[in-house]
């Protein structure tokens, strides 16, 4: 195919042969298999990016969807400080806070109608202008970045003249989820992260965003979002949010707490839900869950299976 192709002519041009060669070639192969994977690879440049990240990483790199972006948009922009390096340098951090929230941005408007996934370069700025506002940062930064940039700002491109868009749709919606993850309910001493949980896991349009979202949790967070899970498919019922949840202990959210695992795939599996997720796999809008994780010997059989081995006998 044209992208062996390139991935071929890729590892020539930087002196890859041998071994070396074949590992990264048969990494990529089986990786590229992943969806998000796939759309990473769009073109050259996300391609490069994803190449020289499996060559970093090799077997090390991350499967879980959203550290693996994390690590593709580090590249990203290391890449992007090499085209503009003053800019970057002096507005690093202004970069990593507002293209996210522009990332939220475009994703909530184009909800509403397709056309909203672009702005013009004054939409663009405006809203700029507007985060540096809201948190009382000096909105200068905006005229500098542009004047840095000519058809690319970061993860941003201009595909159509005088407008910008995210060039990758999946990583619009990594951006949407980190600037929720980290700044929605920011001023509120109380915010439980679970509000955000619950609105994004009952709308489709936001599944990828659900799924990066609960990507970014780590420790105590995990417990707040296998909370969120519970209380959203005992109180909804709804499918979307169970095809949702699935798709979160598909992704491995849970991979490091076995228990919270364990409970979210209960609600998952409660009556009403086996129905749902029984006709989501056989649309295939679902794949099969991998192995979870080992519980310890002292917390007996898996609760799930249990209570539908026992439920298949005694029919």
């Amino acid at each position: 195919t044209q992208r062996a192709e390139y991935v071929r002519k890729w590892c020539a041009v930087r002196g890859i042969l041998g071994r070396e060669d074949c590992t990264l070639r048969k990494n990529f192969q089986t990786r590229s298999k992943e969806p998000f994977i796939d759309e990473l690879a769009g073109n050259p440049m996300q391609l490069t990016i994803l190449l020289d990240l499996l060559r970093k990483q090799g077997l090390a790199t991350p499967t879980q969807r959203t550290e693996l972006y994390d690590s593709y948009v580090d590249l990203l922009l290391a890449r992007e400080a090499n085209k503009h390096p003053d800019v970057v340098r002096r507005h690093r951090e202004e970069l990593l806070e507002m293209i996210p929230f522009l990332g939220w941005y475009l994703q909530a408007h184009s909800e509403e109608t397709t056309i909203n996934a672009q702005m013009t370069i004054a939409e663009l700025k405006a809203a700029m202008w507007h985060f540096q506002h809201t948190y009382g940062n000096p909105e200068t930064v905006v005229d500098d970045l542009f004047v840095a940039t000519s058809d690319r700002l970061w993860a941003l491109t201009s595909k159509v003249e005088g407008t910008y868009e995210f060039e990758v749709l999946s990583l619009r919606e990594y951006f949407a989820a980190r600037y929720l993850y980290g700044n929605a309910g920011e001023d509120q001493p109380a915010f439980d992260r679970a509000t955000v949980l619950r609105q994004l896991l009952r709308r489709p349009y936001w599944l990828n965003t659900v799924r990066f979202y609960a990507g970014n949790a780590r420790g105590s967070d995990i417990y707040a979002i296998a909370a969120g899970v519970e209380d959203e498919l005992d109180e909804t019922q709804s499918t979307p949010s169970f095809l949702a949840a699935w798709a979160l202990l598909t992704d491995g959210v849970f991979l490091r707490r076995p228990r919270e695992a364990r409970r979210v795939l209960t609600a998952l599996c409660c009556d009403p839900g086996i129905p749902i997720l029984l006709a989501a796999l056989q649309r295939r809008d679902i794949t099969p869950l991998p192995q979870l994780p080992e519980l310890p010997d002292t917390d007996g059989p898996d609760p799930t299976w249990h209570r539908l081995t026992t439920a298949i006998a005694t029919d």
